[in-house]
């Protein structure tokens, strides 16, 4: 029996050595091919029918797919061979977003960041703003995380030549350091020392990380070691990745924050400040300065910010001294917040602010949805606004006097990238108010018929007083209404040229219609550097309750006023023309702070009021924004 087992035992063993043994007649194991050889254009079928219609290539259309499939199969190489190969028919933003994260992930980052700082610029010019947003901010982040490489030499040496990948490098980037991709580098150098030849030859791993990893170059006998003896014995007791990083700090020899990790540097954080003024020929001055800050995550696809404005505004119009208060001054704050979340292709956004006045309190919050589609052409957004405002006196308490006012404001709008330099965007506005908005210190004048008629527009504060009844009620506006906008604009994209042109038309139930276009001109002067016309125009009827003068009629019980009145002369008819420029100055490598300065006149004409015909305006903007990389 035992003999027995062993013969089996023995069997088993020889029949495995055989199975293991390749087969005579195997075939030969074939090399595979290159990306290119296998790509998307070798396998496309030109007999094919149209793959999609917003596609000029099918081709083109299909090595996006392919490039697609190849993302999400995990094949870099794949992905980026189609990818190119698709813009080299038809070059188009949603493929360029795609080539630069798959060559981000196959740790090519100086290409990737190339391809996205390209990218921001033109999805710009497209009007997309969300994706030049994202495509900014991925070059930001691709920049922070490029490893840097410091060399330094032991001892003394002469004729020194040191070359990375074939690269000689200048004494600069020697101790300074100079930004590679991530993965393999091969470090050659050549001197002489004591008049005898040296060389040094070392393949160094460099992981994302933007902190300076410093390679001592020994020549000659001495042990070669691949970074400092600190630095490698920190990272030899490095238990976890965040460990790992703070062993690599700017000295090189462990001096790294456990807090400074990978995942907080791919936050980035705008800091802005603008400062806007208005003056006018009514002695009407604004001030509003504005602070704001922002939080964005490009990997995680968040963000969120706040801001604060302050209004200083002083007035002293002849019509609100003739009818209401004289020269006043007043302050308004408005603090909001907002933030986003985005689940590919959905992005969720969320807002709330608050503006407080003496006579006015003001709370709004909003709610969006926007959904990217066919590969990023065409863009629909949903948007709702809810606000609640009280409105009182100066110095009287809510609960003596006040008003409340609802708003209800849905939007829709559809954006479509027409061709490679043309994009369009339509959009509908709704709003329902409820609550009586007339203002508690607007007085009306009133006149006898026989007077009314006779009068005209322009007429001094003495002219109108020496003519009116003794009667001066409160305005009184009606307690509901329905307004309705639509927009289009239009953007074309020329040789260092963009043109911008909206149209938006608007009636209410009030009776009011009206028209505005508005042009703007953006010309590159530089790559950092753009300046831009701008041209205004707006017309407007007026709403059907408006009267030059209204009448009052004497009865034995006293005076009958109309139950709808008003002295606001932007209810009435007017035209109203500006012109201006401005001009936009990027700052920095990966355009870190942004300059913006604009100008605008401003004309009005009103064409039915009784105090005032015209107004000369000039309105200006200072902004400055900081994006810390």
């Amino acid at each position: 029996m035992q003999r027995a087992s062993i013969a089996i035992a023995l069997m088993l063993v020889a029949a495995g050595e055989a199975w293991a043994q390749p087969k005579p007649d195997a075939a030969p194991k074939e090399e595979p091919k290159p990306a290119e050889e296998r790509g998307c254009r070798a396998s496309f079928d030109t007999y094919a029918a149209p793959s999609s219609p917003m596609w000029k290539s099918d081709e083109a259309y299909h090595c996006h797919r392919a490039a697609e499939a190849a993302e999400k199969g995990g094949d870099l190489k794949q992905c980026i061979a189609d990818a190119k190969a698709a813009i080299e028919l038809e070059s188009r933003l949603g493929t360029r977003e795609l080539l630069g994260k798959c060559l981000a992930a196959d740790n090519q980052f100086a290409a990737a960041r190339e391809i996205e700082l390209a990218l921001a610029k033109d999805a710009f010019v497209a009007r997309q703003y969300n994706l030049a947003q994202a495509a900014q901010a991925r070059a930001a982040s691709l920049a922070r995380r490029m490893p840097i490489l410091k060399l330094k030499v032991a001892g003394e040496v002469e004729e020194l030549v040191v070359e990375v990948d074939g690269k000689t490098l200048d004494e600069a980037a020697i101790e300074g350091g100079t930004k590679l991709d991530p993965g393999e580098h091969r470090i050659t150098a050549s001197a002489k020392r004591d008049g005898q030849p040296v060389t040094f030859d070392e393949t160094v791993e460099l992981e994302p990380d933007p902190h300076p990893i410093t390679i001592l170059i020994r020549f000659g006998d001495e042990p070669r070691d691949w970074g400092t003896g600190p630095q490698a014995e920190c990272m030899k007791k490095a238990k976890t990745p965040e460990e790992m990083a703070a062993c690599v700090g700017d000295d090189g020899g462990g001096g790294g924050s456990k807090g400074d990790t990978r995942e907080a540097r791919d936050i980035n954080v705008r800091m802005g400040v603008e400062v806007a003024g208005y003056h006018d020929s009514l002695d009407v001055d604004v001030i509003s300065p504005v602070a704001s800050f922002g939080l964005e995550s490009v990997v995680d696809g968040w963000g969120v910010g706040a801001s604060v404005l302050a209004d200083v505004v002083t007035a002293a119009s002849p019509d609100i001294v003739a009818t209401a208060s004289p020269h006043w001054t007043e302050l308004r704050m408005a603090p909001e917040i907002h933030g986003h979340v985005r689940f590919d292709p959905v992005d969720i956004s969320l807002a709330g602010s608050l503006s407080r006045e003496p006579d006015y309190l003001a709370t709004t919050v909003s709610g969006g949805v926007a959904i990217d589609m066919a590969d990023k052409n065409v863009n629909l957004a949903l948007l709702y606004q809810y606000s609640h405002d009280i409105q009182g006196r100066t110095q009287t308490p809510f609960s003596v006097f006040s008003t409340q006012i609802d708003k209800h404001a849905g939007t829709v709008s559809l954006g479509l990238v027409l061709s490679k330099a043309t994009f369009g965007q339509a959009a509908f506005t709704y709003v329902y108010e409820d609550g009586d908005s007339s203002k508690p210190y607007r007085h009306v004048p009133m006149f006898a018929p026989e007077i009314a008629s006779e009068l005209e527009p322009g007429l001094s504060v003495d002219s109108v007083n020496l003519a009116r009844l003794p009667i001066r009620p409160l305005e009184q506006l009606p307690v509901k209404r329905m307004r309705f906008a639509g927009t289009v604009l239009i953007a074309h994209r020329f040789s260092g040229v963009t043109l911008r042109v909206l149209e938006r038309l608007y009636r209410d139930d009030w009776g009011t219609m009206a028209s505005t276009t508005d042009f703007k001109l953006p010309i590159d002067i530089v790559k950092e550097l753009r300046i831009w016309p701008h041209v205004r125009a707006h017309v407007q009827d007026a709403a059907d309750f408006y009267e030059l003068a209204y009448v009052a009629e004497r009865t034995p019980e006293g005076f009958v006023v109309p139950a709808l009145r008003t002295g606001d002369r932007e209810l009435g008819p007017l035209i109203n023309a500006t012109l201006g420029a401005g001009v936009h100055w990027d700052i920095g490598e990966g355009e870190v702070v942004t300059l913006a300065l604009t100008g605008d006149a401003i004309y009005t004409r009103f064409l039915n009021h009784l105090f005032v015909r015209q107004r000369w305006g000039a309105f200006g903007t200072f902004t400055m924004e900081l994006w810390l990389e």
